[in-house]
């Protein structure tokens, strides 16, 4: 956390910690992290589709139906969790 800190772009622009930084650097620091957290979210969904789509073709041979159950659900816990940190970061 502190190297996040010291490497973030208010820090760079002159302020010395995270806890130090006047308000609007500290506002611009929040949004430059909010919105690269959005970036991941959106990424991460277009995997998680990907991963679904691929175990969806497992769920057709019987053989491998607990696995791919398991994981498909793991799956959907994980893109509502994603979906749920869009909606936070926009709110």
């Amino acid at each position: 956390a502190r190297a996040a800190a010291l490497a973030s772009p208010a820090v760079a622009a002159g302020a010395h910690a995270i806890w130090k930084l006047p308000p609007r650097a500290l506002w611009e620091d929040l949004a430059c992290r909010l919105c690269a957290a959005g970036r991941v979210a959106a990424e991460a969904d277009d995997a998680l589709i990907a991963a679904a789509l691929a175990l969806s073709g497992q769920l057709a041979h019987t053989y491998f139906m607990p696995f791919a159950l398991v994981a498909t659900a793991c799956v959907a816990r994980l893109r509502a969790a994603l979906h749920q940190l869009a909606v936070d970061v926009v709110s």
